[in-house]
């Protein structure tokens, strides 16, 4: 017989938010920060979104978690894309990598 010690979960979470849109959430695990800040930017980069786009700005939070107690939070802003069709090209393009 064995004691059960759960290992604590490592994990980023996102949040992709917008005045007046539904805010939209992702985890990611088997990365860290700075890697998945990176990837994310890397996708957006992709579209060569223009800096004199008008509307609100779509903000992004990466927040570590590890084990459920919050850690380390940076953010990105920028104009363009809302949270759902954000959210819907950041799960196509890293299923498609995968």
């Amino acid at each position: 017989m064995k004691i059960y010690e759960p290992k604590p979960i490592h994990l980023i979470r996102l949040t992709i938010t917008k005045k007046d849109f539904e805010t939209k959430y992702l985890n990611f695990i088997d990365t860290n920060h700075q890697e998945c800040i990176e990837k994310v930017m890397m996708i957006i980069e992709e579209l060569k979104l223009s800096v004199f786009m008008g509307g609100n700005l779509t903000r992004m939070d990466f927040r570590e978690c590890v084990g459920g107690k919050n850690g380390k939070c940076k953010s990105i802003s920028f104009k363009g894309l809302n949270p759902n069709d954000l959210h819907k090209l950041l799960i196509e393009k890293i299923e498609k990598k995968c």
